[in-house]
């Protein structure tokens, strides 16, 4: 079972716990404020405007730090931030040492970005002698992209996908060839088959973004839908590292105007036609469909769509 693990904006009732936290040597090891008292703690840690800050608890236990900044202009790091995107630093320790060495800054720090880091690319800068840290961020997917500094990057790609069916449950699926992802399973020149959908704006919620797709891609305006699945996973989008977070809704379109003028400029040069699938067919295949759950997933949601659904965690590859 999964632990439940949750965020709190820092507070001025937290400044005697952080502190407590900051004399730890575990922490004092790898972060510079042990050696401050208790009133330079509290001033050092006021609110500012483009830091956030969180208690994060593990199953309602109070157990660390995490936070994000903004990396603007005038930061140090500006010379590592994703090029006219917006681009955050994150840093995160354990202060609970009944907590540490048991696998959970990976999922504390995955559920961080999923839910506070709405950046295009995330910037973290390890002490180099912080072996398991580094560890805990390259298995999330950052990469070194400087040495002198010890900087680490990793970009990120917010999407929905619409799994758009008919009245005959039949899925409408898009057929395509190379695109700016690159999967070891195929060859770049290799066909596959993907979902509606696309990249979330900033700004935008998962239901806007939804709207906007389904009308770019498909002509949909008028539409029934109900999330049904979210998943992430790591690929080379671009040729960088990207964690892709995925939102999947199930769509009953009852207006589906396909044409490729509604497509972008990139969409038309990889996106060859559109198909719509009988599920059966789909699970016999043998070509390549993304994600690789699809059929089943949809098999599922057909089996039990008028009854209640419970929101699945699917495997992206």
């Amino acid at each position: 079972m999964k632990n439940h693990i949750t965020f709190q904006a820092l507070t001025h009732q937290d400044v005697v716990q952080l502190h407590q936290w900051l004399q730890e040597e575990h922490v004092r090891a790898f972060w510079e404020d042990g050696h401050r008292t208790l009133a330079q703690v509290e001033q050092y840690y006021r609110p500012q405007k483009d830091v956030q800050r969180y208690l994060f608890s593990i199953d309602n236990q109070a157990v660390g730090l995490i936070q994000n900044y903004l990396i603007g202009d005038q930061h140090e790091y500006h010379a590592f931030a994703l090029p006219g995107k917006e681009t955050m630093g994150v840093d995160i320790f354990i202060g609970e040492c009944n907590y540490l060495g048991k696998g959970f800054a990976l999922p504390v720090l995955a559920e961080f970005i999923k839910l506070h880091c709405f950046a295009e690319r995330i910037i973290v800068d390890p002490n180099p002698a912080n072996a398991k840290a580094i560890q805990v961020y390259e298995r999330y997917g950052f990469v070194k992209i400087n040495d002198e500094k010890n900087i680490y990057a990793i970009n990120l790609r917010r999407a929905v996908r619409a799994l758009v069916y008919n009245k005959n449950n039949e899925i409408l699926l898009i057929h395509a060839v190379g695109g700016p992802t690159q999967d070891k399973r195929r060859h770049k020149t290799q066909a596959f088959w993907f979902t509606l959908g696309g990249k979330i704006e900033i700004n935008e919620t998962l239901e806007d973004a939804l709207q906007r797709e389904l009308k770019e891609e498909a002509g949909i305006n008028h539409y029934q839908s109900q999330k049904i699945a979210f998943g992430e996973m790591v690929l080379l989008w671009h040729d960088f590292p990207t964690r892709v977070i995925e939102t999947y809704f199930a769509v009953q379109a009852q207006d589906i105007l396909l044409h490729e003028n509604n497509l972008t400029h990139e969409e038309n040069q990889f996106i060859k036609d559109f198909k719509w699938w009988k599920v059966e067919d789909l699970i016999h295949s043998e070509e390549i469909i993304y994600p690789q759950c699809l059929p089943l997933l949809l098999q599922d949601f057909f089996a039990s769509k008028d009854k209640h659904w419970s929101i699945k965690e699917i495997d992206l590859s």
